[in-house]
This record gives structure tokens, C-alpha cells and sequence, in this order.
């Protein structure tokens, strides 16, 4: 007569069981926690992108106006509220002189824009003119005490932070010169000022 044995390949035992499933856990957890980083720092990035995108863009547009103006006026018509206003030359095929004019609001963090024909006079808005000029720039915070803008002989400086999530602010500092332009000489009105 034989005496069979019992097979001990038949299954896995409760140990063997435990440990898989534990490193498995392990590994799955490390796999996530990876996941949810690379999520999140996406998300910084990305806010951070945008915000200084936007800023980029409002920067653009002033110095673009600023370096072909013949003449600009820096105010502050209420506490901390900033007015600029150039007259600059057009990009059309012939020089078309326009006012152009930017308004930071202190009470709102924004930055606004307008645009007038040569010789319109562009002065602070009120909060009910203000829904009339285009929202270029919002959750601004000067960078320094005087505000946004800043005006030395034919430069203009721009420095502000926008908020940009739950990122660290974006910075934006630079200096526009302004070209030494004869305004006597320019046809097409009087200032914008």
C-alpha cells in the first residue's frame, strides 16, 4: 500500500497572502502619492503661467504705446489711483495720433485701459465711467509706495505683483524709454492731457 503524501503546492497560505497584499499597498501608495505631487505641482505651474502671460501681455500693450508717444502725463488722482496717459502714434499706414490712457485702481487691485482720438482729453474715470474702459490686468499690488507706474525724465517704469492662485505672486518690473520727440512738430491735435 502507498502512502500519499498531501501536496502543499495546492494554494498560498494566510502569511503569504498578508505580505502580498502589503506590498502591493506599499507600492500603490508610493504610485499615488507620486501622482497627487505631480498633480499639484501642475497646478502651481500652471497658474503661475497664466499669471505672468496676462501680465506680459498689459506690459506689452503700455510700452508699445510709451515708446512711440510724443508726449505722456503720470497723476494720481485719488489716494494710491494711478492715470496715464500718452499720445502715441497708430499702427495704421499713415501716423494716426491717439490718447491712450491707463488707470489703476487701488480699491479694485485692477488695471483699466482707454483710447481716444488725438486731442480728447483722458481724465481719471469714476466708478461709474469706469465700465466703460477694458479691464486689463486684475489682482494687482504695486511693488513699491508711489504705485504701479513711475516717471523719470522720458522713462516709465512699471512694477507690480499679480496674485496667481495659490502660487507665489508673479513680479513685473521694466522701464520704458520714451523716444526725445519734438511735440511741436506733430500735426493732429493737442495732448491728451
Amino acid at each position: 500500500m502507498r502512502h500519499r503524501t498531501p501536496c502543499r503546492d495546492a494554494g498560498l497560505t494566510l502569511v503569504e497572502v498578508i505580505v502580498t497584499v502589503a506590498l502591493t499597498s506599499v507600492v500603490l501608495f508610493v504610485i499615488g502619492g507620486l501622482f497627487v505631487s505631480t498633480f499639484l505641482a501642475e497646478r502651481i505651474v500652471s497658474s503661475s503661467s497664466v499669471a505672468a502671460s496676462e501680465a506680459q501681455v498689459a506690459v506689452r500693450s503700455i510700452n508699445e504705446r510709451v515708446s512711440s508717444s510724443s508726449g505722456l502725463a503720470l497723476t494720481a488722482p485719488t489716494s494710491g489711483d494711478q492715470l496715464l496717459v500718452v499720445r502715441s502714434a497708430g499702427k495704421d499706414v499713415s501716423i494716426v495720433w491717439v490718447c491712450t490712457a491707463w488707470y489703476y485702481s487701488s480699491s479694485t487691485g485692477s488695471l483699466y485701459s482707454t483710447q481716444a482720438p488725438a486731442g480728447s482729453v483722458i481724465a481719471a474715470p469714476t466708478l461709474d465711467e469706469l465700465v466703460h474702459w477694458t479691464l486689463v490686468l486684475s489682482d494687482v499690488t504695486p511693488m513699491g509706495v508711489d504705485g504701479i507706474f513711475g516717471s523719470s525724465g522720458d522713462d516709465v517704469t512699471i512694477e507690480f505683483t499679480v496674485a496667481a492662485g495659490s502660487s507665489p505672486p508673479v513680479e513685473i518690473s521694466t522701464t520704458v524709454a520714451r523716444p526725445d520727440v519734438a511735440t511741436a512738430s506733430i500735426p493732429g491735435g493737442s495732448q491728451c492731457f
